[in-house]
């Protein structure tokens, strides 16, 4: 039996997608799957459809994962849109006996809309969004939140669906994990690349609280010199595995919230942050508007909620030595399974049994 994995090149992708796509290209070998690879460069646009298309004609199970299959996007700035409506309707109509699966790590649309920037997406993005998914005989996605998304705006069959919980992270520390040296002292950090307007405004609302220091890891945090805080300090680091080996170092706890209108787009899945933060071994603090984010955490007693920023430092001065330590054991244990795969490597075995594949 032929079976592919269809993926952009992670080398082309910023790191988190990258991540992503290395860590589901790994977990497919155990399962037989050869990756056939597509470049982003526009030049290659030619190589990407013939590869596609070859692959969705030769093999008897096709795998990709979503949004990257997508060449272009969904935007109105994608000036090849309409072409890629019609090429992958016509993948939808060849597909022959062949079974496919997709794995969906985003919603672009819904991600856009909830950034501000809706204006680059119309009802043409959502027929190339329903073209593509109707391609694949099961989408493999993160939860119910996103399930019901799919079923209520395109019809999908429920029977369609296969949930994973969580991103997998197959990334370990080189360094040894940090110890907290109690007496109250914290040290907080919040992981990734962010533009003011994206990130929000809570980063102001953080009280000043003695033995509290926040860390902003990533690029584009200068302008956090604006709120000229003594306990504020942000360091670039360009590779996910530095930025594992900097929170295993030095954090004892990572934060999850993001401006109000984009902790509604964390209910229908967990990010790489979180998987930063676990496989170093950090517990974490989150939103509790970040709803399934923060069910997940809760389940798995991976940290702890908030329903505000202001309330952190209530939060900690009341967490024991023994509870800190148990919150590190709960996430060295679900590391491992993110590490492992188990996550993805569960889900794609639940969708080749429905499709009597295993």
């Amino acid at each position: 039996m032929k079976k592919v994995l269809f993926s952009r090149n992670p080398k082309d992708c910023v790191p988190s997608v990258e991540q992503t796509l290395r860590d589901v290209i790994s977990s497919s070998r155990s399962f037989d799957f050869r990756s056939v690879l597509y470049d982003q460069t526009l030049h290659e646009l030619p190589l990407y459809y013939m590869k596609l298309s070859k692959s969705w004609q030769s093999s008897d199970v096709l795998m990709a994962v979503y949004p990257w299959v997508c060449r272009n996007g969904l935007s109105v700035l994608n000036p090849i849109r309409d072409l890629e409506m019609i090429f992958f309707e016509h993948l939808r109509r060849s597909k022959g006996r062949m079974r496919t699966i997709l794995f969906v790590y985003d919603l672009p649309i819904q991600q856009a809309i909830l950034s501000g920037r809706g204006k680059f997406y119309d009802k043409k993005s959502y027929e190339v969004e329903e073209e593509i998914l109707k391609c694949f005989d099961i989408l493999c996605v993160f939860n119910l939140a996103m399930r019901e998304h799919f079923r209520e705006r395109y019809a999908i069959d429920d029977r369609t669906f296969v949930e994973f919980e969580c991103s997998d992270y197959y990334i370990s520390p080189y360094t040894a994990r940090r110890q907290n040296s109690g007496g109250g002292k914290w040290n907080i950090f919040y992981a990734g690349s962010w533009t003011e307007g994206y990130t929000g405004e809570w980063m102001s609302r953080l009280r000043r609280v003695d033995g509290l220091t926040w860390y902003f890891l990533g690029a584009n945090w200068d302008w956090l010199s604006k709120e000229n805080r003594h306990d504020f300090s942000w360091r670039s680091l360009n590779t996910n595995q530095k930025v594992c080996d900097y929170l295993a170092s030095y954090a004892d706890f990572g934060i999850l919230t993001y401006s109000e209108r984009m902790n509604a787009y964390l209910n229908y899945g967990c990010g790489s942050k979180f998987g930063a933060y676990v496989t170093a071994g950090v517990p974490i603090l989150v939103d509790e508007n970040c709803k399934y984010v923060a069910s997940v955490v809760g389940k798995y007693g991976l940290g702890l909620s908030f329903d505000s920023v202001e309330r952190i430092p209530d939060l900690l001065a009341n967490l024991t030595d023994s509870d800190y330590v148990e919150l590190t054991r709960h996430c060295q244990l679900f590391a491992e399974k993110m590490r492992n795969g188990y996550f993805f490597k569960h889900a794609l075995a639940q969708a080749l049994r429905k499709l009597g594949l295993e």
